[in-house]
Order: C-alpha cells, then sequence, then structure tokens
C-alpha cells in the first residue's frame, strides 16, 4: 500500500510540475527538483542570489582570474612542472568549488531540466555544467581511482567562453556572426 500511495503523489507532482493541473497544491509553477515549489524561501533566495549583479560581477571575475591561470600554464614534457605550475594546479579545486557552487544555486532557482527555464535548458549552462563535471571527475579520478583522466582537464578551457554568454542578448547573438563574416 505504501508504494501505491508514494506512487501515486509522485505522478501528482510530476503533473504539477508539467503544469498539467491543479494537483499541486496551489504552487504558482513547476517545482524545482521536485522538491521546491515557486513560493519556497530557499527558491527565491537562490533565485535572489543569481540575479544579484555582485553575484554576477564576482562569477566573471573567478572567470577571468581562472583564465589567468590557464594561461600561465606550463606543460613540460614527462610531467615535469615547475614550482609555479605546481601553486597554478593546486588553484583548480578552489575554482571547481566556485564552478559547483554557482551551478548548485543556479539549479535550485531554476530546476534541472524539465521545465521551460530551467538551467539546462540554457545553451550556455550546458556547457558550464559539463566543464564542472567534467572537473569533478578529473579531481575525483586523481584522488581515488588508478586512471589517468588528464585529457578532461582541456574541458576547462571553455570557461572563459561563459564570459561570451554575459554579453547582453543582442549583441551575443550577432557576435559569432560577425566573427563568421570577418573570415570570408
Amino acid at each position: 500500500m505504501l508504494l501505491s500511495e508514494n506512487s501515486d503523489k509522485l505522478l501528482l507532482n510530476v503533473i504539477s510540475f508539467q503544469g498539467g493541473g491543479a494537483a499541486g497544491g496551489g504552487s504558482k509553477g513547476p517545482s524545482s527538483l521536485f522538491i521546491l515549489s515557486e513560493d519556497n524561501c530557499i527558491r527565491k533566495h537562490t533565485r535572489f542570489i543569481i540575479e544579484w549583479p555582485p553575484f554576477e560581477y564576482a562569477v566573471l571575475l573567478t572567470i577571468i582570474a581562472n583564465c589567468v591561470v590557464l594561461a600561465l600554464e606550463e606543460h613540460l614534457p614527462k610531467h615535469d612542472k615547475t614550482i609555479l605550475a605546481q601553486k597554478l594546479e593546486s588553484t583548480e579545486i578552489y575554482f571547481l568549488g566556485i564552478f559547483c557552487v554557482e551551478a548548485s544555486l543556479k539549479i535550485l532557482a531554476l530546476g534541472f531540466v524539465l521545465h521551460r527555464g530551467s538551467y539546462l535548458r540554457n545553451i550556455w549552462n550546458i556547457m558550464d555544467f559539463f566543464v564542472v563535471v567534467t572537473g569533478s571527475m578529473t579531481v575525483f579520478a586523481e584522488t581515488n581511482v588508478d586512471v589517468d583522466l588528464r585529457m578532461l582537464r582541456s574541458f576547462r578551457v571553455l570557461r572563459p567562453l561563459k564570459l561570451v554568454s554575459k554579453i547582453p542578448s543582442e549583441s551575443s547573438n550577432k557576435l559569432p556572426l560577425d566573427s563568421i563574416k570577418h573570415l570570408f
């Protein structure tokens, strides 16, 4: 009996999540992660944080700092590393942590994937999520598994593309077209 009650609750949650009925208990819109309604205090605060200009500037500064670190990296044969390269490599976990927090806040505020306007419905967030997941995989693999996944670290070069996502929409739509136009 407990199984059917849980499946009924899940079905009602999915119906309300998709906006397909009044079964959602009066929520204004779809839930985030099937847990947080539009009116939820946590969701309201995370939405405020991700839309707060100082938060956006902090993320941009983090991206710029990460770009500088990536530019300063040296790749020597036989995995030799200079002292600077070792110190720069140790900063990767901090950048990854900041980007994980950013992604988590956006997922809580926007929802993950199933409804319009959710986190993975934005192409820049898909790229960001991919970079965060591959970065997490390399950090996990370096510490726990005897597998060489250093090639996944090359996806970190996609992070500077996040800067493009912060350009206002009129100019960001024209930017790729203008750059292609100059090639020919």
